[in-house]
């Protein structure tokens, strides 16, 4: 009897002893993995932070190039315009020159770093044009600046006798949307077009003068 309770002692402590074996082990093995997750976590948050910080910190110096693409549904043309940044864009960040060349029309960013930025929009109309359009409710010419923006030179440029309402839908939609027929290379060539397509829609009285 005593000899089979001292084996079964035996047994029992070499079973807790394997036992605690086992506990040590998986303990171990995971904090160990827990701390790798936690140091690899860190480390991508790390990464996160410097790239922030490095686009962040990143500016554009006085020999920055600076690349304007536009393209030009009028007639598909594609033009590229490089200028340096010089005094007037150096040590702008990506988001202060974003917003710069937003106010030109280029709303889209392709490319930025200190040694090149470029920048990309599209236009219907050529540069230096003058556009028969609608201003309001009013027929009015307009001139694109070196970008293809449309701008009014002149108020005497809008015809208040001239309403839009009168002219026929497709006509309307042809003018708020664009059209090559109304681009011309002088405000002179416009206006005499005004007159030849649009004056059987508007009394003899409204024919539009060359604005002063």
């Amino acid at each position: 009897m005593f000899k089979a309770n001292k084996i079964q002692k035996i047994i029992i402590i070499v079973l807790a002893f394997y036992l605690l074996v086992i506990a040590t082990y998986i303990t171990i093995n995971f904090s160990a993995k827990s701390v790798s997750n936690i140091d690899k976590g860190d480390l991508e948050n790390s990464k996160i932070v410097v790239n922030e910080v490095g686009e962040n910190s990143l500016v554009t110096t006085k020999d920055t190039l600076i690349v304007l693409n536009m393209k030009f549904d009028s007639n598909q043309d594609t033009v590229s315009k490089e200028i340096k940044a010089g005094t007037e864009y150096e040590n702008m960040t990506k988001s202060e020159i974003e917003v710069k060349f937003k106010n030109l029309g280029f709303t889209t960013l392709d490319e930025f770093s200190d040694k090149k930025v470029v920048f990309s929009k599209e236009s219907f109309y050529l540069p230096d044009k003058y556009i028969i359009g609608i201003k309001g409710v009013n027929i009015c010419i307009y001139k694109t600046d070196e970008y293809g923006n449309l701008k009014v030179e002149n108020q005497s440029d809008i015809f208040t006798n001239m309403d839009a309402s009168k002219l026929p839908e497709k006509e309307r939609q042809f003018l708020y949307k664009g059209h090559i027929n109304y681009q011309f290379a002088t405000k002179e060539e416009a206006i005499a077009a005004l007159d030849d397509d649009y004056r059987e829609f508007f009394k003899q009285d409204e024919k539009p003068a060359v604005a002063q």
